[in-house]
């Protein structure tokens, strides 16, 4: 879902493939309405690289019947809404077709574990000293994430000491006082260096690493 500055709510739909290009790449949501279809109810809907406003630009307008819920309307065709027909066709239809949608953001979905406990870790932790698991588990950046992303209550103990156990290459785990702490760098690189099990992979280390050498 791409917003536009165009006006109001007006969007532009494409690919998911298409999110890592620029603002003007991707396969978009184009639906075949043509000048002479003006009385045509319903029209085709297909992915392309053309980024006619004609076809390519929609309003989001609230659902009358669906909390929360948005009908995507062509902006320059006003009354056409995309559909959705079981089991895979979009289709361009009119108002009586009109399906609601609902937003969902999905990116705590694809947002991994080190990325929420690296910086909750590193923020707690002062002048390197290590982090109690309880203090972990309090922090509300891991509470929300696991609310959000597995739907449950935030780990206890045993499960953060077989996880910090089997990444031990970033994570100083002191098991018998159960807190963590992040190894520097320079330990972070010994690790993974010592688990390398390919000269080309040790090579490939040695020549990213920065301040870690």
């Amino acid at each position: 879902l791409w917003w536009l500055p165009e006006g109001n709510n007006v969007c532009r739909l494409r690919s998911q493939e298409s999110m890592a290009q620029s603002l003007d790449g991707g396969l978009f949501v184009n639906f075949m309405l043509q000048r002479s279809q003006a009385g045509v109810p319903e029209a085709d809907v297909v992915l392309s690289h053309t980024q006619d406003p004609r076809y390519t630009n929609l309003t989001a307008v609230p659902s009358p019947f669906t909390p929360g819920g948005i009908r995507f309307e062509a902006t320059l065709w006003p009354g056409h809404f995309i559909s959705f027909r079981e089991p895979t066709t979009l289709r361009m239809d009119s108002v009586d077709e009109a399906t609601d949608f609902l937003l969902v953001d999905c990116a705590i979905s694809y947002v991994s574990m080190e990325e929420v406990l690296v910086p909750a870790v590193d923020h707690q932790c002062v002048g390197g000293e290590h982090l109690k698991l309880s203090d972990l588990r309090a922090d509300l950046s891991i509470r929300t994430f696991f609310q959000n992303a597995f739907r449950c209550a935030v780990w206890n103990n045993k499960d953060f000491d077989a996880y910090f156990s089997g990444h031990f290459e970033l994570w100083d785990y002191d098991r018998k006082h159960a807190r963590v702490r992040l190894r520097p760098k320079e330990q972070q690189l010994t690790k993974r260096l010592q688990l390398a099990r390919r000269q080309a992979a040790v090579v490939e280390m040695v020549l990213s690493a920065g301040d870690e050498l």
